[in-house]
């Protein structure tokens, strides 16, 4: 129909076709984000554009245009679905029980579970009052770090005798060392190892 009346009417038809050719050019040129700021200097949320570090050129259906790192950043924090009603309730049951986090995990997936808590205030004052689950390394007396230190040669750097006891008691908190059974009276025996572990992490 719009054909047949441009053709009866040629002079309607030449300013019905500029007017669309100067539409789809404003349309060409608000393609993008810029166009709907008020404040060219500022994103919608508020942040400054005119600092460096908040700004950066992309580019989205071949449109450039400049993004704000900030709201970026938040976007990707705040993005995904939430726990259902079902199990945010069965996770907030399971926390206060001093349960272990592998059995949490059978409720739902560890970014659920932080994804939750950055977003849920309620869900993460329950997770922050539950009392830390003690580990191995806790049951070990100031009698084997003592122990475990004076065994270090002294000749060593502070710093690598320090590292060298960290992994002592990173493999005294596993009970395993180099797929055995590791315990404090195998440790002399496998000073050497250790030694060697921490050169080759630190060459």
């Amino acid at each position: 129909m719009y054909a047949l009346y441009c053709v009866a009417n040629p002079e309607w038809a030449a300013r019905a076709e500029a007017l669309l050719a100067r539409n789809a050019e404003a349309a060409r040129f608000r393609k993008g984000a810029n166009w709907r700021r008020s404040d060219p200097r500022r994103c919608r949320r508020g942040h400054d554009l005119t600092v460096a570090e908040n700004v950066r050129d992309t580019k989205r259906n071949r449109n450039a245009y400049v993004e704000c790192k900030i709201c970026a950043r938040e976007n990707a924090r705040f993005r995904g679905k939430l726990m259902s009603p079902e199990k945010r309730a069965a996770v907030m049951q399971a926390m206060p029980r001093k349960v272990r986090f592998e059995t949490i995990k059978h409720l739902c997936d560890s970014n659920s579970f932080y994804r939750q808590r950055r977003r849920d205030p309620e869900f993460a004052v329950s997770g922050i009052s539950r009392p830390a689950r003690p580990t191995r390394l806790c049951h070990l007396r100031k009698a084997a770090v003592c122990q475990v230190d004076a065994l270090v040669p002294k000749k060593l750097p502070t710093d690598a005798r320090l590292e060298i006891v960290s992994l002592i008691f990173v493999a005294l908190g596993k009970y395993r060392y180099r797929g055995k059974d590791f315990y404090l009276t195998r440790v002399a025996e496998n000073m050497k190892h250790f030694i060697a572990d921490y050169y080759n992490r630190t060459p």
